[in-house]
This record gives C-alpha cells, structure tokens and sequence, in this order.
C-alpha cells in the first residue's frame, strides 16, 4: 500500500483539539472517563483478539489457498471461465488484508509482513523483467518487496489497462513464466496469513502468543502496555490512522496528480473496494465483529455507550457514512480521478473519513485517557 506513518505529534496534536469533534456535539454531555470496569475491558481486549484479529488472518489464509486452487486450475486451462475465477478469488483474498488495515500492529509490523504483501508503487519497470525468467518459492523470498504481494499477483492476474479503462488482459497473454511466478507470489501470500495468525494466537518457542501481550495489558512485567489505557489507545489510534491514510494518500495524492498509475489496486480498479474494507476493518474492532464468521463480542462501541450513548451513536453514524461516501464515486477509481466533475464526491468522502479520524482522536480516545 501507500505507507502512511502516522506521526504521534499530529495525534496529541487532534487529541489537544476541541473536544466537541468539530462542534458536533454536545461537550456538556461527555463522561471524560470509560464507565467501566477492568473486567470488561479486559474482556474487550479479548474479545478483539479472538472474534476480529485472529479470524481476519486465517480468512486471509484460507482465501490466498483458494486463490492459488484458482491460479492452478486457470494454468491447466486456460479459459476465460477460469481467469474470471481467478480475479475473482484475488478480490476475494485482498479483502480480509485490508480489513486488518485497522489493525497493523504488533506481529505484522515485528514481522514485517505489511510491506512483504502489500508494498506500493509496483516496481513495473523491474517486475516486466523478472517475469520473462523462471521463477522459484526461494526467488520470491529474496525478491525486492515492490515486486511482490498483492499488486504483483495484481500485474499478472489483470494486467495493464488500456487507456479507456475498457478492459483487462486477455486469456491469450498470460505465459508460463508469469503463472509460475504468480503461484510462488500466492504461496507467500498465504504463508503470511498462517504465520500472523499464528504470531496472534500461539506461542512460539519463547515467544509468547501476542494476543497474551495484548490481552495482559495493565498488568505487572507487560512493558509493551502498562495500562489497558494504553492498549485501548493504540488500536484507537490504528484506526484513526487507516482513516487518514485512505484520505489524506490513497484518495488524495491520485486525486491531486489526476494520473492513474498513482492509485493502488489500479490494474484490477478495486481501489474503491480496498477503501470500503479499510473502513470496515475500523467498524469490526470498534463494534467487536467480524461479518465473514458471524461471531461478535464484547466491544470498544459497548465500553464507549456507557460512558456517553451519543458519541456511540455518531461513531456508528460515522463509520457507515464514512464507506457510503466511498462508495459513491464513480468505479473504477482511476478513471473517476481524471474528471473533475466527480471531485465533489470524492471530497465528500474525504471530509466523511477526517470526520471518522476526528471522532476517534477528539472523542474517542478522550474516554480512554
């Protein structure tokens, strides 16, 4: 993706900001602590863990490993029957990675797994090259991280658009080189879902399962969160961060350049839909959900009803018009950012996110501190 770092001193500094989340509520109405007791927030951090986190991962696994029976099967025959399958399960797969986008601490950034699977720009110039030799599981391993992941599978499975946004590569130019090439990138991949399902949820030699780390926060020797406080704060701030990062680099830079090789996910146009996840993976830790299994539990949203029902209700409000807005503009998003008529839409779904970013950092974290 396009890494955002998210400075600290923005934070403190929307933190030091009017409390009243842009004058939209009612500053009178605002407990300045969550009405709860450790037990519940505990339970919330557990829960997070176990019905959100570590679920997104193994769904990502499992859906890398019906992407690559997908990209075997199109390799064996390749009909168009079979490369409409294999897009497909490539969307497919993208959408639990950016659903942990709200998330990416602990194991994933330890590991480096963000930029292994999901490193953009593309390295184009350099991957058009490699893919014109064979490739190994080993070669993936060592390859520079802009020439695999996510967008490289994307290169091979989509290709580069025409200029019209009219179509897609055709079954007639896939070659043998680039389907080896794309296996080892979908067994990375893959790979990389067990493991940080895994890191989460199982110890490792003297490695303690994270979800151990997280869930014991606050409680004496934990040195990575001395409070549930600041346990709490760091998946606040992740979530305000993916918000910023959607608006303010992945919607803004392309907007502002008005070129398409600038957007993510540009050769398969499901940039919209990666922002739409983006959001979503904010409203499965705030809520305590995870759709794809059904399962949900005791929530951040619950922890904040209790102190102040309002600032709960415009969380909820927030997160939803946050994906409506995105979803309004105009697919694909390439070509929507080359007409100017569709920057209003656009900006809206900018000022919806800053507004989400708003309310987490202003109101949010205010409770939790």
């Amino acid at each position: 993706m396009m890494r955002f770092i998210y400075v600290s001193s923005l934070v403190m500094a929307l933190v030091g900001c009017d409390k009243s989340s842009g004058g939209k509520g009612n500053q009178t109405d605002v407990n300045h602590s969550l009405d709860s007791n450790p037990a519940e927030q505990t339970q919330m951090l557990t829960d997070t863990v176990e019905v959100v986190i570590i679920p997104t991962y193994q769904e990502l696994s499992k859906r890398a490993d019906a992407l690559l029976v997908a990209v075997t099967t199109f390799d064996k025959d390749r009909s168009q029957t079979n490369l409409d399958a294999m897009r497909a399960a490539w969307s497919a797969t993208r959408s639990p990675w950016e659903q942990n986008e709200g998330f990416l601490f602990g194991p994933v950034e330890i590991g480096g797994y963000d930029e292994a699977i999901d490193t953009w720009p593309l390295n184009a110039t350099d991957l058009r090259k490699v893919l014109t030799t064979t490739t190994t599981d080993a070669k993936i391993a060592t390859a520079d991280r802009n020439q695999k992941g996510f967008h490289a599978a994307e290169f091979v499975i989509y290709g580069e658009n025409t200029a019209n946004f009219a179509s897609f590569k055709p079954v007639s130019a896939f070659t043998d080189n680039e389907m080896a090439y794309l296996s080892a990138v979908v067994r990375a991949i893959s790979k990389i879902g067990q493991q940080l399902a895994a890191d989460w949820s199982t110890a490792q030699g003297d490695k303690p399962a994270y979800k151990d780390t997280l869930i014991t926060a606050g409680e004496p020797g934990n040195t990575t969160y001395p409070s549930r406080q600041a346990a709490m704060q760091t998946l606040i701030e992740k979530m305000a961060g993916i918000c910023h990062e959607v608006s303010s680099a992945k919607i803004a830079t392309p907007l502002s350049t008005r070129a398409a090789s600038d957007v993510e996910s540009q050769f398969s146009f499901n940039s919209l839909k990666d922002f739409a996840d983006n959001v979503r993976s904010v409203q499965n830790i705030y809520t305590g959900t995870y759709p794809t299994t059904g399962k949900s539990g005791a929530s951040l949203s619950a922890l904040v009803a209790k102190s102040n029902p309002d600032l709960d209700q415009r969380m909820k409000k927030g997160i939803n018009d946050a994906i409506t807005a995105i979803q309004a503009i105009p697919e694909p998003f390439p070509k929507a950012i080359a007409d100017s008529s569709n920057d209003a839409v656009i900006s809206a779904a900018q000022h919806a996110l800053n507004d989400l970013e708003t309310l987490l950092l202003n109101d949010v974290e205010a409770l939790v501190k």
